[in-house]
């Protein structure tokens, strides 16, 4: 189980979407078919609340769950140039008896770059191979 806090600047990002579940090996919170409760709440700019409770027996969870896997992942769109720190604030975090476990998180600045900058970018560096290829077939 897990409940998290996650913070943004919504100058910079909007928050899309949340997937639970790692995109590789599947929710593992959900080994058995059982299903979890889930929820988000994205309603208040520049925060999402989410959480995660498995319904899988213990024992399941404990033989099954691998070893490192992705929580859930956080699908953002950006708005406008700049820089926007990213923080988690755990809640609640327990293994498959619910006792509690501990985690550190240090945080994170994601940039924004305009992409018809980086665009702009691409098309005179391709530009310049071009010309200089061009240079160079036309000489004897």
């Amino acid at each position: 189980m897990f409940d998290v806090d996650l913070t943004y600047d919504p100058a910079v990002l909007q928050f899309d979407s949340v997937a639970f579940g790692d995109p590789v090996l599947g929710d593992q919170l959900d080994l058995s078919g059982l299903g979890t409760i889930t929820g988000f709440d994205g309603s208040v700019a520049g925060a999402v609340n989410h959480f995660e409770l498995s319904l899988d027996p213990a024992v399941d969870l404990d033989a099954l769950q691998a070893g490192a896997f992705t929580l859930s992942v956080f699908r953002f769109t950006a708005l406008n140039p700049g820089v926007s720190p990213v923080e988690l604030s755990l809640n609640s975090l327990g293994d498959a008896q619910g006792d509690p476990l501990a985690a550190q998180w240090g945080g994170a600045r994601l940039t924004v770059i305009p992409e018809p900058a980086s665009a702009g970018l691409w098309f005179a560096m391709g530009s310049a191979a071009w010309i200089v290829f061009r240079r160079g077939r036309a000489r004897p």
